[in-house]
């Protein structure tokens, strides 16, 4: 195919595709960060007073009653917030002697072979 071919169906400057997200749409993440940072007023499951909190507020009230009544689930969710996912990893490969269990037990059936 000759350079020419490709450069006549390439997209002209200016030209936009047809498919895709609209100019000027919002992605998820903002449109989920607008909805979590809403005010509203609740009662406070801890203390029992009214007072305005943010979505996200209440949402993580939520999990945190429900981790403190035994929901294992959003006690793990809670600490990977918290702590962040664990990052140390044990290398079993790493330089450990060679050991040959045979000269340290007696692995012999009763002929005596190994």
């Amino acid at each position: 195919m000759a350079k020419e071919d490709i450069i006549k169906h390439q997209f002209k400057k200016g030209n936009k595709m047809a498919t895709g997200r609209p100019e000027g749409s919002l992605n998820r993440s903002t449109i989920v960060k607008k909805w979590l940072q809403q005010e509203v007023k609740v009662t406070n499951p801890y203390t029992g007073n009214e007072e305005v909190l943010s979505v996200e507020d209440i949402i993580t009230l939520g999990v945190i009653k429900k981790a403190t009544r035994g929901d294992v689930a959003a006690y793990k969710e809670l600490m990977l917030n918290l702590y962040g996912k664990p990052t140390e990893t044990l290398d079993i490969n790493a330089d450990a002697p060679k050991i040959d269990f045979s000269k340290i037990f007696n692995f012999t059936d009763e002929s005596g072979s190994l």
